[in-house]
């Protein structure tokens, strides 16, 4: 049984798709549902995505070109935790690949004259818990993470045992007042906290709290 077969043999598997609506996107998300036991919510750059929390979506699906879409970028500033991006239509010709790199939740890359059929597999794939990115990009991506292990040091080395539970909790996506209710303490101390946290880390807000976490876990 190949493994497209075996998820309908699961429970349907969602992916929240940003895109315009057109015929691209229109055959993309019917090759999708097609092919696999997967159910595809659209979402176009006006639309709201507030509701939706990382134990409801299996993989984020966004065109190159939409990155920069408000609802998008609104989406992964809201610090959910535990996302899996695929990216496509990503210029052959790309000089600048910086960005992608640095990006935690990326697992999956297509570039834009990749055939349909490699969409529908990189998702399942992705599923699946696997990577699908091209040899040259997963070599250098490879290689940063090897430097920045050898040459930086823990994050944490420098924060204290309340400042690495805190930190802990915001990473989970949690506010500062569940935060405050859960410690026993008062609101405005936990964001004395972050505030040292984030002075010591180097960092400036929630979002940038979570890459880094992530960044570093996934080199051990």
């Amino acid at each position: 049984m190949n493994k497209t077969n075996a998820y309908t043999l699961h429970a349907k598997k969602n992916i929240l798709f940003f895109g315009r609506r057109n015929i691209q996107s229109s055959l993309i998300k019917k090759e999708l549902e097609s092919a696999a036991n997967i159910q595809v919510t659209q979402f176009s750059h006006n639309s709201v995505v507030n509701s939706f929390t990382s134990n409801k979506i299996d993989v984020v699906l966004i065109g190159y070109h939409s990155i920069s879409d408000s609802a998008y970028s609104e989406f992964m500033s809201s610090g959910t935790p535990g996302l899996s991006v695929v990216i496509y239509d990503v210029p052959t010709d790309l000089k600048n690949e910086t960005e992608l790199m640095s990006w935690n939740s990326l697992r999956g890359i297509l570039y834009e004259d990749a055939p349909i059929e490699h969409l529908v597999r990189c998702v399942v794939d992705v599923i699946d818990g696997e990577l699908w990115l091209p040899r040259q990009l997963m070599s250098k991506m490879l290689l940063q993470f090897k430097m920045l292990s050898i040459s930086s040091p823990t994050y944490a080395d420098d924060l204290t045992k309340r400042e690495k539970e805190i930190l802990a909790m915001l990473v989970r996506g949690q506010t500062n007042l569940q935060i405050a209710d859960q410690l026993y303490v008062a609101e405005c101390t936990v964001k004395t906290h972050i505030y040292k946290i984030y002075k010591k880390l180097n960092i400036k807000c929630r979002k940038e709290a979570i890459t880094l976490v992530n960044r570093c876990n996934s080199l051990y």
